[in-house]
């Protein structure tokens, strides 16, 4: 074996190790998770999500409940109807309601009128019904968090987030939230690629993202999440990696990973059962997943459930009831 062969089957070896190390931390987190180590969300405690079931166009690969292009005239009925609903089930809670969630759809899709009266109602009824020594509106909230709120406040919440797409959001209706008590915003970038976003049928371009994320920070939001898709066809890990290094670039609090899932019932799902090449081969994926791990982990965050990474202290609170509670 000349020495040439030497080294590269050394490389080899070593690159075989160092994603047996990776596995192997991956595989040791989850085992302290199911042993009872989760990040927040005590016994007692509650989270709300409210669906907003709409967005400004659908995604090629979406096979959730939504409906795009809902005209003024339907968000207005859909809010009667949630605010009916929230009217029925106002009531003592048996714990503390801590976490507010409000996903889709995309939430920022509503007219900002709209979106605000769902949310001032829902946290008008979180604070009259909070359980008794729960703490209301500010109570149980800590003096500096009590600050930021406004004077309806968050109902004794620890964390307030909503969802948005980069091409639903103004300064407007950020400013909006803010002063609703919303402390936390999930934009989904998906990838800052612009051919892959045309191909994904996402409503929005890499500029659009980039600027969004700088009205967010403008708004005073101080814990950002952003998503990101990989096993995209044709994605090189070269290509990978510049999009690890933008999102990392970003300084985000948060950033969560989904491998692109085909599903019958979509545009990619009928493009596949066409012929077309939809996604990544197994391998290629589990390639791509290691190296955001390495890459983020070495930045500094946290790996606290599969495809979601933060900094210290800044995991979703309100996912982490699902993950502890069932």
């Amino acid at each position: 074996m000349s020495g040439a062969e030497e080294k590269r089957v050394e490389a080899e070896i070593a690159d075989g190790e160092r994603e047996k190390r990776v596995e192997a931390e991956i595989r040791g987190r989850e085992r302290e998770k199911r042993a009872g180590a989760e990040i927040a969300g005590g016994p007692g405690e509650m989270g709300l999500y409210i669906h907003i079931p709409f967005c400004r166009s659908r995604c090629h690969y979406c096979d959730f409940p939504s409906t795009a292009g809902l005209p003024r005239a339907e968000q207005l009925r859909y809010k009667e109807a949630l605010l009916w609903e929230w009217a029925a089930y106002r009531r003592p809670w048996p714990a503390p309601v801590r976490t507010l969630y409000v996903g889709g759809g995309t939430p920022t899709y509503l007219a900002e009128d709209i979106l605000t009266a769902i949310l001032t109602a829902v946290l008008a009824g979180l604070d009259e019904f909070s359980p008794p020594g729960a703490g209301g509106a500010s109570r149980g909230l800590g003096r500096e968090r009590q600050d930021k709120l406004s004077p309806l406040g968050a109902a004794g919440l620890t964390e307030f987030t909503v969802e948005a797409n980069p091409g639903a959001v103004t300064a407007a209706k950020l400013a909006s939230l803010r002063r609703l008590g919303c402390d936390r915003l999930s934009l989904g970038a998906q990838s800052f690629d612009d051919r892959y976003l045309a191909w994904l049928g996402r409503g929005h371009r890499a500029a659009d993202f980039f600027q969004a994320w700088r009205l967010a920070r403008e708004a005073g939001f101080a814990a950002l999440n952003l998503d990101l898709i990989y096993g995209l066809p044709g994605q090189s890990p070269d290509h990978w990696k510049r999009t690890l290094l933008t999102a990392l670039g970003l300084a985000p609090e948060h950033i969560s990973l989904y491998q692109l899932s085909v599903e019958a019932g979509t545009v990619l799902g009928a493009r596949a059962a066409a012929g077309e090449q939809c996604g990544a081969a197994e391998e290629v994926c589990r390639q791509q997943y290691l190296l955001a791990h390495q890459s983020l982990t070495d930045a500094g965050f946290v790996h606290y459930e599969i495809s979601n990474y933060a900094r210290p202290g800044s995991e979703s609170r309100h996912n982490t009831l699902y993950w502890r509670n069932g």
